[in-house]
Order: C-alpha cells, then sequence, then structure tokens
C-alpha cells in the first residue's frame, strides 16, 4: 500500500528484565528425625540454569544424622530439577537431650564463577530424644470433686539407652 510505504513509526522503548538471579533453593528448612532412626528429607534446586556443572557439598552432624548424600551435582540439562536429601535420626548416649544441629551446603564449580562458593541456606535438625521414656500414673480419680489424688511419674531408659535420665515433672 503506496499510503503506508516509507511512513516513519515512533521508537519503541522494551526493557528486558532478568528473573533467573542465580541461587540455591532449599525446602524446607527446618526438619526432624529421632534418635530411634525416624528420618526426614530436604529438596535443594538451582535458580538459574549454571555454565557449567555446579556441585554442592552438604556437612551436618554425622553422630546425629546421616545424610543420603554428601554432595549433588546439577548440570545445564537438569538444574531445575530438585534432588533430595533424607537425614535418619541417630542414636547418642546422652538421655533426655534433644539435639539441634545445621546441614550446611557450598557449591563449587569450576566453570561457573557466579555459583562458585554460594552458600545454600542451612537446615535446621532437631534430633528428637527417644532414649527416655515417661509415663504418669493417678490413685484416686482426678474426676471426683474434693477426692485427693496422687500422681506419680516415672522417667526410664528405653534399651539401648545409656546414662541416667534426667529432667522435670
Amino acid at each position: 500500500d503506496a499510503t503506508y510505504n516509507n511512513m516513519a513509526i515512533t521508537p519503541v522503548t522494551v526493557t528486558n528484565i532478568q528473573t533467573d538471579v542465580a541461587g540455591i533453593s532449599v525446602t524446607p528448612t527446618s526438619i526432624q528425625t529421632s534418635m530411634s532412626g525416624a528420618s526426614a528429607a530436604f529438596n535443594v534446586v538451582l535458580t538459574s540454569e549454571p555454565l557449567a556443572p555446579v556441585t554442592i557439598n552438604l556437612n551436618g552432624n554425622s553422630s546425629e544424622g546421616t545424610l543420603s548424600y554428601s554432595t549433588l551435582t546439577f548440570d545445564p540439562s537438569a538444574w531445575n530439577v530438585a534432588q533430595i536429601v533424607t537425614v535418619t535420626g541417630q542414636n547418642d548416649p546422652t538421655a533426655g537431650a534433644n539435639v539441634t544441629y545445621q546441614i550446611t551446603g557450598v557449591a563449587s564449580s569450576t566453570g561457573d564463577s557466579t555459583y562458585n562458593g554460594m552458600a545454600m541456606t542451612p537446615v535446621t535438625v532437631v534430633n528428637v530424644d527417644t532414649n527416655s521414656s515417661t509415663s504418669i500414673a493417678s490413685s484416686g480419680n482426678p474426676s471426683v470433686y474434693g477426692q485427693a489424688v496422687t500422681f506419680t511419674a516415672t522417667v526410664s531408659a528405653v534399651v539401648p539407652a545409656l546414662g541416667t535420665p534426667t529432667g522435670t515433672v
């Protein structure tokens, strides 16, 4: 159409906003295991495509919990696929105490300086003590008004626990 031929148009300004910021996503960041061997898991995934493989080295407290993996590797083809780490609680000889510790991770990559040295958000783990049990018994009926009632609390070690149970009743 000759009417539109050689017609000037108004310039258009375009802004390209970067939405894929490099990072390490960890969910959840708080889990609970038990000294009787109960497990819990967390997921780790990169937030952007790396230029080269990225390895995350994980560290925890092996006397309180074992990790299913001590290293996780992400490459440019599977950077957005979450990897699952299972933590299994370990028994310790101290009766009567839950133990809280953290699992940390630092990335290394020889081909991607953005990820190299990046730390992940730590995962806080509570390893719940199962080395002791507590029972409460009563003599008399606590639902009868005016009747004397005696409560007895017993804390005892559960095999193979070591040590003496302690606490407040």
